[in-house]
């Protein structure tokens, strides 16, 4: 999830139209997949996908929005979807947080 809002910003930052509403389409994947984890749901088949997302009982706050303008649902600007973006990463790692899940690594290589 963090290594796609980096994707994310470097589309933005190249000015990447393509590149960036791609991106921002995995980071809602991501996201996605840390609410199913979360909620310790799995997918009975993908076209089912998104409307067992939305069921999920625990979501971050925003998220069926964050959702929508991040993975390309609904129209919007770069500018709001790098918002969106950057909201959807924050929102999702301030729900696992008080669990003490912890989804990035402390021994990150650059």
């Amino acid at each position: 999830m963090t290594e796609s809002l980096a994707a994310v910003r470097n589309a933005h930052t190249k000015r990447d139209h393509l590149d960036l509403r791609t991106r921002a389409f995995y980071l809602a994947w991501d996201a996605a997949r840390v609410v199913f984890l979360y909620n310790r749901r799995y997918v009975l088949t993908t076209s089912w996908f998104w409307k067992q997302l939305f069921e999920c009982q625990e979501q971050p706050k925003g998220f069926r929005k964050l959702v929508d303008v991040v993975a390309g649902f609904e129209k919007s600007t770069n500018s709001k979807l790098v918002d969106a973006a950057e909201r959807l990463w924050l929102e999702t790692m301030l729900m696992v947080q008080p669990r003490r899940i912890s989804i990035e690594s402390t021994d990150t290589m650059v």
